[in-house]
């Protein structure tokens, strides 16, 4: 990947977070944009995004982000000179559910270590003198 390449995917991974949490706060509190990968004849641009909250938060912004694409490129068009504006593409990243599986499976396979909590030590009994 040459250094425009990846110029221009940090360029438009701040951009587009930037008209989406201003423009529309209310519908995309949950939403992170996580990653932009350009194709190397900057034609195609896939935005990866990762959403926090209940399922009933995440599907109506998910739902958003593919209805209102064609405002978003319209903004980002306006933000970013370039030959070409390309085409737009969100993807969902699950990426920090896969990572929390992998944890928990970890969790399961690894014992727990004991806690080193001194209020859990077993009392002693004090020394007959």
């Amino acid at each position: 990947m040459s250094k425009r390449t990846v110029r221009i995917n940090e360029l438009m991974m701040q951009e587009i977070s930037d008209i989406i949490h201003t423009k529309w706060r209310s519908e995309t509190i949950c939403v992170t944009i996580t990653g932009v990968s350009i194709s190397p004849d900057l034609r195609n641009a896939s935005i990866n995004y990762s959403m926090v909250g209940p399922e009933s938060q995440t599907v109506p912004a998910r739902r958003f982000l593919h209805r209102h694409l064609g405002e978003i490129r319209t903004e980002l068009s306006k933000r970013i000179v370039l030959k070409y504006l390309p085409k737009l593409e969100f993807r969902d990243d699950d990426t920090l559910a896969k990572a929390a599986g992998i944890q928990k499976l970890i969790d399961e396979i690894v014992p727990a270590e004991p806690t080193a909590d001194p209020a859990q030590a077993p009392e002693s009994s004090p020394p007959n003198a």
